[in-house]
């Protein structure tokens, strides 16, 4: 039993200041996708793409992110334990969500080494040119330098100028989107040395590089006085839509809600057979419970706070979420990361002794009762307080008008269930003026008398 709380950042956790009724905003999110648009692949590359282990990554289409989804998600997060911390249970992103969604290998070695080197004589040996002043800066090249300079190849190139142009394009590639960060679109010329050997960088594991970059982010967003995002945001946000549930009318209930009793935990079940060996290649240790490595980056890939989402039975995890002290490159320039990480090293090339095993779920859209009990005593659930009778009548007027909306969309013809449901609606929306004038007149006995709120958890040691 641990004598901490669970969640022992919660005084500086975004959600903190929203409890006491401050509005932090959305976060601004960067991101570098939509560049990738301005460099067109050419094909003499593509060989050389496909063995660094991103020929499926370079496909990934952009999508304009939600600002609001992902500051929500960000307001979720929990750095204590790496998960999002929701109404009916945890849920993350994982590896297997990395390999299927991104395309990345998750199963090789670790992405480290030393952020310490020659930058310019780096770019004479691998990218064939001279960096001119105002192209790079601590480390750093620009994106737009980049694509300036390498976006176009001539026909008549050697096979060595389109190697140097590969390498320049999967730097950009990286620096753009898997570890987008928001030093004016700029990429640190550490990932450079590991695109020396096309076939070497493909035994990476930029996958679970990508997730750990990703945490990390996470981390620093979700904290109090943040105003920005970054990471590869596209893939938290394709996470939740592939997640999302289908449309009602196709959905077992079960007695209860849609947003209360289902999630689809397991959104790739249909597709597995389909997908490029690259996306399932890594499944072994999908389900490690290892440690993720970027550089400085050390952030626990923790499948066990998760079963639902591989299929297996929710237990109360045995034991607290190891900490991890979350180190800065700044000031650390010259640092050996893979001797510094040694042990973390250690444990991620012995992943596969860490796969966490479980039994076969019975219900696979929820939760069971004794996780549940767990989970209700330990963490915060709720972000903010309960709203005031008013704001609730509010929120119940919202989505009557939007139901009743789509009722009106489909004729009676089509499915006579949806002029029920209109008319429904439309005695809800004529009840509600007498609800809220009740309440504001003191007609209703509880009407004025404050909600009752729980606090959030600080105090208590839920493991």
């Amino acid at each position: 039993m641990a004598d901490a709380p669970l969640l022992y950042d919660q005084d500086s956790h975004r959600s903190e200041a929203i409890w006491h009724g401050e509005d932090p905003g959305c976060l601004e999110c960067t991101e570098h996708f939509q560049t990738l648009r301005h460099w067109p692949m050419d094909e003499r590359m593509l060989p050389y793409i496909e063995v660094a282990g991103f020929g499926a990554l370079h496909r990934v289409q952009w999508l304009r992110l939600d600002k609001p989804l992902i500051t929500a998600l960000v307001e979720r997060w929990r750095s204590e334990t790496n998960t999002f911390h929701l109404a009916n249970g945890e849920m993350t992103i994982t590896l297997e969500d990395v390999a299927v969604l991104l395309g990345l290998r998750v199963n090789g070695d670790a992405v480290t080494g030393s952020t310490r080197g020659d930058w310019m004589e780096l770019a004479r040996v691998f990218l064939g040119v001279e960096l001119p002043p105002g192209s790079f800066q601590g480390g750093r090249l620009s994106l737009s330098w980049l694509r300036g300079q390498f976006s176009f190849c001539s026909d008549d190139a050697t096979e060595l100028v389109i190697q140097q142009h590969a390498r320049a394009y999967l730097l950009h590639l990286v620096g753009a989107t898997i570890f987008s960060d928001g030093s004016a679109r700029g990429v640190h010329m550490a990932y450079l040395r590991l695109f020396e050997d096309f076939e070497a960088a493909g035994r990476y594991s930029w996958g679970a590089a990508m997730l750990a970059f990703l945490y990390r982010e996470l981390a620093k967003a979700c904290r109090t006085g943040v105003v920005g995002i970054v990471g590869c945001l596209t893939l938290m946000q394709e996470r939740l839509h592939t997640g999302r549930p289908t449309l009602l009318e196709e959905l077992e209930l079960q007695g209860g809600p849609l947003g209360s009793t289902y999630v689809n935990w397991q959104p790739y079940l249909d597709f597995m057979q389909r997908l490029p060996a690259i996306c399932v290649e890594g499944r072994r240790i999908w389900l490690s419970r290892t440690p993720l490595i970027c550089f400085e980056v050390v952030e626990l890939h923790v499948p066990d706070q998760v079963m639902l989402q591989f299929g297996l039975e929710q237990v109360t995890p045995p034991e607290d979420v190891e900490h991890v002290t979350r180190i800065s490159r700044k000031g650390r320039a010259g640092e050996d990361w893979a001797l510094y990480h040694r042990d973390y090293i250690a444990r991620w090339e012995a992943r596969a002794e860490y796969v966490v095993m479980g039994s076969r779920a019975h219900t696979p859209r929820h939760a069971p009762n004794d996780y549940m009990r767990w989970y209700l005593g330990a963490p915060q659930r709720f972000i903010a307080p309960p709203p005031t009778e008013p704001a609730m009548l509010g929120c119940v007027r919202n989505v009557v008008e939007r139901v009743n909306h789509r009722a009106a969309l489909y004729p009676s013809s089509t499915n006579p269930h949806w002029l029920e449901i209109g008319h429904y609606c439309q005695s809800v929306l004529h009840s509600l003026p007498l609800l809220e004038g009740a309440i504001v007149g003191g007609d209703v006995s509880h009407a004025g008398e404050p909600s009752h709120v729980v606090e959030p958890a600080r105090d208590r040691a839920p493991r």
